[in-house]
């Protein structure tokens, strides 16, 4: 019963959602490009830099959020941060992947970051050490009154059986 409750969730899940992304989808999949070939991640990919997802709007670098745990939360950068320059160099109208290009560097490398805040016109500077990036694509835990919340903040090859780990810790 369980397993045909989990199938059904995921087929109406994949059904409604990913239809619906667009080329917003086709963005977020270019920060994994390594020159020109497309990297898928797994369960779990390790990556060096700062640790942010980050999509194109308007010719600009926007922070879909900081990946938790990295250098990038760790130093204050926000979801909605438009990122200007690194390392004094804009980003502004640069393809995704040459922006994310100049974002990744070295581990330990500094990558000096100047910031855009939303609803903010100042400029912000961050020094973020670059570092070993774990993307872990499934987050689960349980809320009050016993509603178990599962976060999946994208998919690649193992998303799925992450997301039957979790939910069995969940149900137990």
């Amino acid at each position: 019963m369980k397993k045909t409750i989990l199938l059904l969730f995921l087929s109406l899940f994949l059904l409604v959602l990913l239809p619906n992304q667009g080329n917003a989808a086709a963005s977020t999949s270019k920060i994994f490009m390594d020159g020109e070939e497309l990297v898928l991640p797994s369960d779990v990919q390790v990556t060096i830099g700062i640790g942010a997802d980050v999509s194109s709007q308007d010719g600009n670098v926007v922070v879909v959020s900081p990946i938790k745990g990295s250098p990038a939360e760790k130093a204050g950068i926000r979801a909605k941060d438009m990122i200007m320059s690194v390392n004094g160099e804009s980003l502004q109208g640069l393809e995704l992947n040459k922006a994310v290009n100049k974002i990744r560097g070295p581990k330990g490398s500094e990558a000096k970051v100047q910031v855009k805040r939303a609803g903010s016109s100042e400029l912000i500077d961050f020094v973020i050490v670059r570092d070993d990036i774990d993307l872990e694509t499934v987050y689960a835990h349980m809320e009050d009154g016993g509603i178990g919340v599962i976060a999946i903040t994208q998919f690649s090859l193992n998303t799925g059986d992450r997301f039957k780990e979790e939910l069995a810790k969940l149900v137990e």
